[in-house]
């Protein structure tokens, strides 16, 4: 199955694809026992307060939950601590990542250090990002077509 097919499956699927039913008691879960930094972090984004974006906390899509995610950007923002730096689950973070690029969402990961020491930066950041996010929502790139 090529992007594009696994793409439009996706979006077949989509009611049950974001935010799954059987998902739901692991994110309540997750908000519920929301590291320090994560809850400092979405102090910066709830209600709206990051460039008026709507951003959620603990959204999944598929099988993964995202720490915070803004539907409108198709944004996903993760908050990774000290064992995200082992290789294998940085590895797995990778290609987390990459399983969600398929699905034209954007992953943007920032360590506990840096939310909790640089929140200015990491703020910053992420205006930066969102803004060449909305530039190619109002310029779509052209699907790319194979040969």
């Amino acid at each position: 199955m090529d992007t594009l097919q696994l793409v439009a499956w996706a979006y077949a699927l989509m009611p049950i694809f974001y935010n799954h039913p059987q998902q739901r008691t692991l994110r309540k879960q997750l908000r519920r026992q929301a590291t320090p930094t994560e809850v400092m972090l979405w102090h910066h984004l709830r209600g709206r307060r990051l460039l008026g974006y709507k951003f959620r906390r603990q959204h999944s899509i598929g099988r993964y939950v995202l720490d915070f995610y803004c539907p409108e950007l198709r944004l996903g923002i993760e908050v990774d601590g000290g064992q995200h730096s082992d290789r294998v689950i940085a590895e797995n973070d990778a290609m987390r990542s990459e399983w969600l690029r398929h699905f034209r969402v954007t992953v943007v990961r920032f360590n506990n250090a840096d939310v909790m020491n640089n929140r200015s930066g990491v703020i910053e950041r992420l205006e930066e990002i969102i803004s060449v996010l909305e530039t190619q929502r109002h310029h779509p790139r052209p699907p790319v077509t194979p040969s």
